[in-house]
């Protein structure tokens, strides 16, 4: 009898057991695991091609993106485009998206807070650093970010006045915050067009000066400092802007003194490309490291994985265009695509 008992009490006990370890979401679990592992970072940069919102701000050159306008931009077209940026920032670099994702061409701060909120990616809790920017159609950059994995310590708009007039352009973003515990520092741009070459050359060169010596303050006081820039450069990685003014090597290796390695240099050399223009490929969007993150000890980049998000369903359907991103105007069409822009990114590891 007191075996028939024990018997049953070592069964009950066992079941109880199974039935709390069941109870348990697997689901949950895995999610935890994934949303806490500090091991890697992605960090990405997208050029989301005009993101406006249908409202008339009497300050910026914004008339081109309203309901009444040509374009047609209402409501309607306004959260299509949401709806499609947010689709690629949810798969972009990894499952979980970008750790950290720097953009440009965004009107003001209530598109970002727009985007962040889409269901796609509102699970995520991006946060936004935003400032506006004196740039006459309104056009701004800013960083998006996970804040369980990076805690901004430091933020500001850098203002780029250019060289041969007194319009205002879009400001350098320089944040500085610990991505999964490391120090690092976020330089995000957007370079002036390349419309009338002779004189965008002149504007470019300047902001690549202005954007160089940024990064030599941060270098000035840890020459290993974790500096990492990216943006819209409207350059080539090959460009003169982007060599000899920020001194970016093609190469991770041998990097001399205060020397930056651009991640996006061997791609150029592929024939791939962020963006066409008459059917020529081009690397505009691009993400440049300090030695510190390449060859320093603790968080640092994880060489190879630096890549264009290029995906079929971000490219033009039509065999005219085949390759090219599916943007979401061509000219005064409504294309219901993405951006004229790829983007892209990498990895960062420890």
């Amino acid at each position: 009898m007191r075996h028939a008992l024990y018997s049953l009490l070592t069964w009950v006990l066992a079941f109880l057991a199974i039935a709390c370890s069941s109870s348990r979401s697997p689901v949950a679990a895995t999610q935890k695991s994934e949303d806490t592992d500090f091991t890697t970072a992605t960090v990405a940069f997208y050029n989301l091609e005009n993101l406006y919102d249908t409202e008339d701000d009497p300050a910026i050159i914004d008339e081109s993106y309203l309901p009444t306008s040509p374009l047609q931009w209402d409501e309607t077209r306004y959260r299509t485009k949401l709806n499609h940026l947010a689709s690629v920032i949810e798969k972009l670099g990894s499952d979980l998206g970008p750790d950290v994702l720097g953009v440009t061409e965004v009107e003001n701060k209530r598109v970002l807070e727009d985007l962040i909120k889409e269901p796609a990616i509102a699970s995520r809790r991006y946060k936004i650093v935003h400032f506006e920017s004196p740039d006459p159609r309104g056009i701004d950059v800013a960083l998006i970010y996970k804040p369980d994995h990076f805690e901004v310590t430091a933020q500001r708009a850098v203002r780029m006045p250019l060289p041969d007039t007194t319009m205002g352009t879009r400001d350098v973003l320089l944040v500085d915050g610990k991505l999964n515990g490391d120090p690092v520092t976020f330089l995000v741009c957007h370079w002036p067009s390349r419309r009338l070459r002779e004189k965008s050359d002149i504007r470019r060169f300047s902001i690549a000066r202005q954007t160089r010596q940024l990064v030599d303050e941060k270098l000035a006081t840890n020459p290993q400092a974790k500096i990492l820039l990216m943006g819209d450069l409207n350059d080539t990685p090959a460009d003169s802007s982007i060599v000899h003014l920020l001194n970016a090597s093609s190469e991770s290796r041998n990097l001399r003194p205060g020397q930056m390695y651009n991640a996006f240099f061997h791609l150029q050399g592929q024939g791939k490309g962020t963006l066409f223009y008459r059917g020529k490929p081009d690397i505009f969007d691009q993400i440049i490291l300090s030695n510190g993150l390449v060859n320093g000890s603790g968080l640092h980049y994880r060489s190879g994985s630096a890549s264009i998000y290029a995906p079929e369903r971000l490219t033009s359907p039509e065999s005219k265009f085949s390759g090219e991103p599916l943007r979401t105007y061509g000219g005064r069409r409504y294309l219901g695509g993405y951006s004229d822009h790829f983007p892209v990114y990498l990895t960062l590891t420890k």
